[in-house]
């Protein structure tokens, strides 16, 4: 679709016993919000509905303020045509992150566009108790600032670490360590809405799913590798639900045994981001870079220009990244497998990452998988992901069709 997402209500519809009026009046609105501006007479001729029944579900969908009516002037003379246009901003969530040291807030559209962002510094030693507080009055000043014909229809939280299945609960994390079991199943009562906590990686691959039809209808192992490691799932454009944790805490797989393993931020010891994470190559990288950035976006362009061919720790990072990709592809096989983060901006960890996981392939796949590589800098992703089944389901509610008395 023209505006990058498709919610496919209609489909929801055709496929769930629904009118055909309901379907109708989905298969319209989906129209005008791809299409960016059409007249009812061609949207009927586009879709093949009775001009009748286009004109009664606009209608509907103009008196709930989900598309305006805006005369096109550019033609000159004569009476201008009235098109149709979708107000992507009618509905509306709230998308709360983590950027570096920073929890950020940004009210979004149906796009996944931020229309205002709001953010807060969290010192490293902040307990439960500060966080929460501060993600509370976070949240309430962006919720202030959602207009009048706006609704707010819940709000996502996307963060690192591991969180509960029901997404109630933020169990650990690194960058805070002290913040742990943190409970926010409260949050929906004081903000009167839908509200989920995702793993920050979850959401980016559900975004990706929303935004890519190609994906929908494959396994895909979307594996991030910047100031931490982590992955996700999903087969035909599902990610697997677990009750804690999830099957891509790729940073914390065992690779080192020994008496002499370095402890992990996680509190146990051999874990993979001992030996690959940003935090663990900091001190061997920072006489490189300088002082050493915490924002993978910054990190991504300092590290693009260095020669890392030659080194040692690089090289033993790659390698422990390529051998828990491979295990992890072992037990969920995917037919894509998209490496991104900051890493990924420097050619020679690139090249020699995509080699050598593609060597450790099994014989059977090595030619019919594919693997893309990028350097995560869309932010709207996460975003997205996080609140499009807020939107999804508040306009399922709002696309069925309501008799014309």
């Amino acid at each position: 679709m023209a505006n990058g997402m498709d919610y496919q209500v209609s489909r929801y519809f055709q496929t769930h016993g629904f009118k055909p009026r309901d379907i109708e009046k989905a298969r319209i609105y989906e129209f005008v919000l791809s299409s960016g501006g059409i007249s009812r007479k061609k949207l009927s001729q586009r879709l093949e509905i009775r001009p009748n029944n286009v004109s009664e579900a606009v209608q509907q969908l103009v008196d709930d303020n989900l598309m305006i009516e805006i005369p096109d002037e550019s033609k000159g003379k004569g009476r201008p045509e009235i098109l149709l246009h979708a107000r992507r901003d009618r509905l509306v969530s709230i998308a709360v992150g983590v950027s570096s040291d920073y929890l950020t807030a940004a009210l979004i559209d149906m796009a996944g566009y931020s229309l205002l962002e709001k953010d807060v510094r969290i010192p490293a030693e902040t307990d439960n108790l500060s966080f929460y507080e501060r993600l509370v009055a976070l949240i309430s000043e962006v919720v202030a600032r959602v207009g009048r014909t706006q609704i707010l229809v819940g709000i996502g939280i996307a963060v690192p670490g591991v969180v509960s299945e029901n997404g109630g609960k933020w169990v650990f994390n690194s960058t805070w360590p002290v913040v742990s079991n943190l409970d926010l199943s409260r949050l929906p009562s004081r903000f009167h809405v839908p509200v989920t906590v995702f793993r920050f990686l979850d959401a980016e691959l559900n975004a990706l799913i929303l935004k890519h039809e190609r994906l929908r209808n494959a396994s895909v192992l979307l594996v991030h590798w910047g100031y931490g490691i982590g992955a996700s799932f999903c087969q035909d454009g599902v990610i697997p639900s677990l009750r804690i944790g999830s099957i891509g805490e790729m940073g914390h797989m065992k690779v080192n045994a020994s008496d002499s393993a370095l402890q992990c931020k996680c509190g146990e010891k051999g874990c993979l981001e001992t030996v690959a994470s940003g935090w663990a190559l900091r001190s061997r990288l920072e006489p490189l870079t300088g002082k050493f950035p915490t924002d993978e976006k910054k990190l991504g362009r300092v590290l693009e220009d260095l020669d890392l061919s030659s080194d040692e720790a690089i090289q033993r990072a790659v390698a422990g990244l390529a051998k828990a990709i491979d295990i992890t592809y072992r037990f969920y096989p995917a037919d894509k497998i998209i490496i991104y983060g900051p890493f990924m901006a420097n050619q020679d960890i690139r090249i020699d990452l995509v080699s050598l996981v593609r060597a450790k392939l099994p014989w059977y796949s090595k030619d019919c998988v594919d693997i893309e590589v990028g350097l995560g800098e869309d932010g709207e992703a996460t975003a997205l992901g996080s609140c499009a089944e807020f939107f999804r389901s508040r306009l399922e509610k709002m696309l069925v069709f309501r008799n014309v008395i």
